[in-house]
């Protein structure tokens, strides 16, 4: 199984069994397949991925959303293994994720700067910014 440098971050594609891991060291994700572990995909998603977790917004599509240390969320369309072509701001050393589909949101923990983001899954925009005492 080959990924890329210093891998922190997992989830696992339900509709197909592939595996995406988050890796800081070099700024991508990988994806592979959950049976062989063979690389499908190498994927740029920005500075220092941390988090990745998967939304299902119909029976056969999925969208992964990873948490960039560097303050941005990358979402990628995996029908095609390609991020959108602009990343969602977010607050500064995002790290961990999680998609809340029932809501319609997802959720950013952004360590150094000691907020939670909360953003839109229709829109894909931020509509929140919480901060933690």
């Amino acid at each position: 199984m080959n990924v890329g440098s210093r891998p922190v971050g997992v989830a696992v594609n339900a509709l197909n069994d592939n595996v995406l891991v988050a890796n800081s060291g070099d700024g991508t994700v990988s994806v592979l397949n959950g049976f062989s572990y063979a690389t499908i995909a190498t994927i740029k998603v920005g500075g220092s991925p941390q988090g990745v977790d998967i939304n299902y917004p119909t029976a056969t599509t999925a969208f992964a959303y990873v948490a960039n240390s560097a303050g941005t969320v990358t979402v990628i369309n995996l029908a095609t293994n390609t991020p959108a072509a602009s990343t969602i701001p977010v607050g500064s050393g995002a790290s961990a994720i999680a998609v809340d589909a029932a809501d319609g949101t997802v959720f950013v923990a952004n360590a150094t700067s000691n907020t939670v983001s909360v953003i839109s899954l229709s829109t894909g925009q931020l509509i929140a910014t919480i901060v933690v005492p």
